[in-house]
């Protein structure tokens, strides 16, 4: 998609006996979104990655790429509250990746549950390869609501990164003011196949940033 300024739901919101969930399988790109505003919802995405997973590969793929080089405002929501229409990653090279993100929207990637613990490439490709979250914008951009909150990250080599995203809020609370931290998890036994290096969280000139009770 290319340029929607609308809104955009991708996923049914409906009762749950209605609704229909999105699958996104086995390719290289399941949503790839340039300067567009996007609510998504009850989306599955499975087995999205290059096949080529050589060095000279520039993309090896990602579940959601979301590009916007303009400082109009755009806003993403990634997620939903009733835990019935959650969007889940697996097996995916890169879960949610905003490249170049300039847009002052805001951005809100919550309560999706991201699972590459059967991955089988996690220690090939580039820099951000085998990233649930990766948020990177080329400058600060003043103004925007950056929150990352809820989600379940299980055998990523990196969890959740940013760059150059001031303001970002990496924890969220529900209705009834009750936490809902980001759950970020490994299972690498002795650590004999990991052959690079695993984070967390990786935040690159991210100033005012908030991180609680993960």
């Amino acid at each position: 998609m290319n340029g929607v300024t609308g809104d955009i739901q991708i996923g049914t919101k409906a009762n749950t006996s209605s609704a229909y969930t999105n699958k996104f399988s086995n390719a290289l790109y399941g949503i790839n979104l340039n300067e567009s505003n996007l609510n998504l919802a009850n989306t599955d995405f499975e087995d999205i990655y290059n096949r080529d997973m050589d060095a000279h590969v520039l993309d090896h793929g990602s579940a959601i790429q979301i590009s916007n080089q303009a400082t109009a405002s755009f806003d993403v929501t990634i997620g939903d509250a009733d835990e019935d229409f959650i969007n889940s990653f697996k097996n995916v090279n890169r879960g949610i990746t905003l490249k170049n993100y300039m847009s002052n929207g805001n951005v809100k990637i919550f309560n999706c549950v991201f699972d590459n613990s059967e991955y089988n490439y996690r220690n090939s490709g580039g820099e951000f390869q085998n990233t649930a979250i990766t948020i990177q914008s080329p400058n600060v951009v003043t103004g925007r609501t950056t929150e990352v909150f809820g989600n379940g990250i299980t055998d990523f080599r990196i969890g959740i990164h940013a760059t150059n995203i001031e303001n970002i809020i990496v924890y969220g609370y529900d209705a009834f003011d009750d936490a809902l931290p980001n759950t970020i998890s490994y299972h690498l036994g002795n650590g004999s196949d990991v052959a690079r290096k695993h984070t967390g969280i990786w935040l690159q000139t991210c100033a005012n940033t908030s991180v609680k009770k993960m």
